[in-house]
C-alpha cells in the first residue's frame, strides 16, 4: 500500500466513523427528548410541542443538542419566584411575565419550583446514552 492509498483509507475510515457517531448521537438525543417530554407537566403541552433536537457533524466532531424554543421553558425548568438562583447561587425572586415574555421582578406570575425535565432526562438515561454512543464504534 503506497502513501496515497493509505491516506485515502484513513480518510474513508474517518468519514465512516463520524457518520456512525452522528447516528449514535442522534439516537442519544432521541432518548433524551422522549424522556424530557415525559417529564414535562401535562398542562404544558406547548412546551412539549416545542421540544427539538439537532445533530451537527463538522470535520472533526459531532455535536447533539436537545432543547426547547419557548422562553417560558427556561422558567419551568429553572423555576421562578424564590426558587430561582442567580449565577452566585443566591435565591432571587423572578416572575415570568407572559404578556411581555421576559423576566420582571414586579409583575407576572410565578411558575413555581423548578422542574428540570431536560436535566432529569439526561441524568436518568446516562447509562443508556453511554451504550448508544458506543454502538458500532468499539
Amino acid at each position: 500500500m503506497d502513501s496515497q492509498q493509505f491516506k485515502f483509507s484513513c480518510d474513508n475510515f474517518k468519514k465512516s466513523f463520524l457518520n456512525k457517531a452522528k447516528g449514535n448521537v442522534t439516537k442519544a438525543c432521541l432518548v433524551i427528548l422522549k424522556d424530557a417530554k415525559k417529564n414535562c407537566p401535562l398542562d404544558q403541552l406547548d412546551i412539549k410541542d416545542n421540544m427539538f433536537y439537532s445533530v451537527v457533524l463538522d470535520s472533526n466532531k459531532v455535536v447533539g443538542t436537545v432543547g426547547n424554543t419557548l422562553e417560558k421553558s427556561v422558567h419551568l425548568h429553572q423555576g421562578t419566584g424564590v426558587y430561582v438562583k442567580n449565577k452566585n447561587g443566591e435565591k432571587v425572586p423572578i416572575k415570568y411575565n407572559k404578556s411581555r415574555n421576559k423576566n420582571d421582578n414586579s409583575k407576572g406570575r410565578n411558575i413555581g419550583a423548578p422542574n428540570p425535565f431536560l436535566q432529569k432526562a439526561l441524568v436518568n438515561n446516562m447509562s443508556k446514552i453511554q451504550e448508544v454512543l458506543k454502538e458500532g464504534l468499539l
